[in-house]
């Protein structure tokens, strides 16, 4: 469904309004709605157990009846949501609004202030730029791109939202592909950050709390489409001392979110996309502390993120691994040890790509 501009706007802050954080704005409707090797978390993942008399063998994960304080911006994908389509909710998936006309198609990441999202866009020369439009609605202010056939997509945050780690690549000049780091505002003061080898594509995950650091997964050779997967890396942001993995080559890195938590000490992946069954980890940016946190015998887990105080994890939880297919899944809520692991929001259309923001805050 296709919501004008204004009205998405005003349903937008009407959604932070009914979190009691603002007046309510009354006019439109919303749309219905490399050290250590790996070691299993001390406090195991608590999926409870299933209904007495059930066939399945896997747990069964409650819905909770809690809803925790917040919204998350997310999108959904397959059939009438095409590619990707941004939305915005409570984390329990109610008032939801579509953020229409966002001309953005994937990888959607808010900005610190809680103000922008960025995404990738399309220019009229049809290359992939930086998209960044605002949470209230509205048509992408495109990032220009160089001369040539460069294109860069997105991206992660500084924290002070001045500049974006993007993807750069170029089918007709490879010298040219890795990661640069721009002006959020216009592009500008390009700087490149790493130099792709191998055919290989470094993708930007995050920018550690402190400005210090990035993640990024190193993609495998020839890894395309539902097979992409790699070597999760890490490199100092100023590219001092170059890059380096940090996992274990035995620990496969699914091409996903890849999240510094809230005080920077942890960060958050998902297993690749070819493993079996879908598993979240967690490590110290050292390489040390290699946890898996949560697990499932028959899902697939993806695209985790933080709560913003660092104590819980949000991640879409899927019936397979092809993520291509757009099975319907859910949003699920775990604390950070993976104990407590509970469903927010009802199950539907294709879900990922969540970020879990306090308004105002």
């Amino acid at each position: 469904m296709t919501v004008h501009a204004s009205c998405v706007r005003r349903a937008v802050i009407g959604t932070i309004a009914a979190l009691g954080l603002s007046a309510p704005v009354a006019g439109c409707s919303e749309t219905p709605s490399p050290t250590a090797e790996p070691t299993t978390a001390t406090s195991t993942p608590t999926n409870p157990s299933s209904t007495p008399g059930a066939t399945a063998t896997a747990p069964t994960i409650p819905t909770s009846a809690v809803r925790p304080a917040g919204l998350i911006v997310f999108t959904k994908a397959g059939g009438a949501f095409s590619d990707d389509t941004p939305f915005v909710s409570r984390l329990d998936g109610s008032h939801e609004v579509e953020l229409a006309a966002s001309g953005v198609t994937c990888c959607i990441r808010l900005s610190p202030d809680h103000r922008s999202i960025l995404g990738a866009s399309v220019t009229k020369d049809d290359r992939i730029t930086v998209g960044i439009f605002p949470l209230s609605g509205g048509r992408p202010r495109a990032l220009p791109l160089p001369p040539g056939t460069l294109n860069l997509g997105p991206g992660a945050w500084t924290p002070d939202g001045q500049r974006v780690v993007v993807q750069g690549w170029d089918d007709s000049t490879e010298s040219v592909s890795g990661m640069y780091l721009v002006d959020s505002v216009d592009g500008g003061h390009r700087v490149r950050l790493t130099r792709e080898l191998r055919r290989t594509n470094d993708i930007p995950g995050d920018v550690s709390p402190d400005g210090t650091s990035l993640v990024f997964l190193r993609e495998e050779a020839g890894a395309t489409g539902n097979t992409s997967q790699g070597t999760l890396m890490i490199m100092r942001l100023d590219g001092a001392g170059g890059a380096r993995p940090l996992v274990p080559a035995s620990v496969v890195v699914g091409l996903g979110s890849v999240r510094f938590s809230p005080d920077g000490r942890l960060v958050l992946f998902q297993d690749g996309r070819t493993s079996q069954r879908g598993a979240l980890w967690t490590v110290h940016p050292d390489g040390s502390h290699l946890v898996k946190v949560f697990d499932h015998p028959e899902l697939f887990a993806s695209h985790p993120t933080w709560s913003p105080d660092g104590t819980r994890i949000l991640f879409a939880l899927n019936p397979v691994a092809d993520f291509y297919t757009h099975p319907a899944n859910a949003f699920y809520v775990m604390d950070a040890d993976g104990s407590r692991v509970r469903q927010v929001g009802p199950s539907g259309p294709f879900k990922r790509e969540a970020e879990w923001f306090i308004p105002g805050a």
